[in-house]
């Protein structure tokens, strides 16, 4: 009996579209097609038309991560939906590190915004968070509820994971 189980990971993967149009139907999938117009070196996920490559800094330094993604043609990414959340959590399920970074910075008001100025309209803060204070940035931290958002100081002396976006 067909299971549906991906043999490549730990996670079951479903979809509502079959990569090949016959057999077992997948939710996630990568692809490094010449078709799509991401580098070989990357990864493409196609039902966000996400781009991305995974790197590691150990100590976190926000401003080192967006220069190292900007040398590379891209950019930190940002989680801006639902869907893109969860996919983060499927994807970065066995990182090694507890943190993830991830694009927004804190305004003086209070509200939060990317790089390019762009109003932040999703988040999936832990209760409590975010704090207020001098933390500006964001991490996705493993916490007793799952990997949930909270605010750090741009410079921090613990590693994270990150993602730059092309």
């Amino acid at each position: 009996m067909d299971t549906g189980e991906c043999v490549l990971h730990s996670n079951r993967f479903y979809s509502n579209e079959p990569p090949s149009g016959t057999g077992v139907y997948w939710k996630y999938f990568v692809a490094t097609s010449a078709t799509v117009t991401c580098p070989a070196e990357h990864t493409y996920y196609r039902q966000l038309k996400f781009c991305y490559s995974i790197h590691e800094s150990d100590p976190i330094d926000f401003t080192q991560i967006k220069t190292f993604c900007s040398s590379r043609g891209g950019e930190l990414a940002a989680v801006s939906s639902v869907e893109m959340n969860n996919y983060f959590k499927e994807f970065l399920a066995i990182r090694p590190h507890i943190r993830v970074c991830i694009a927004g910075e804190e305004q003086l008001d209070g509200s939060w915004e990317l790089e390019d100025g762009t109003s932040m309209s999703y988040f999936n803060w832990y209760p409590g968070q975010p704090e207020s204070g001098n933390q500006g940035c964001i991490v996705i931290k493993a916490t007793s509820l799952g990997d949930m958002w909270m605010d750090a100081s741009c410079a921090y002396s613990r590693s994270c994971v990150f993602v730059c976006e092309y």
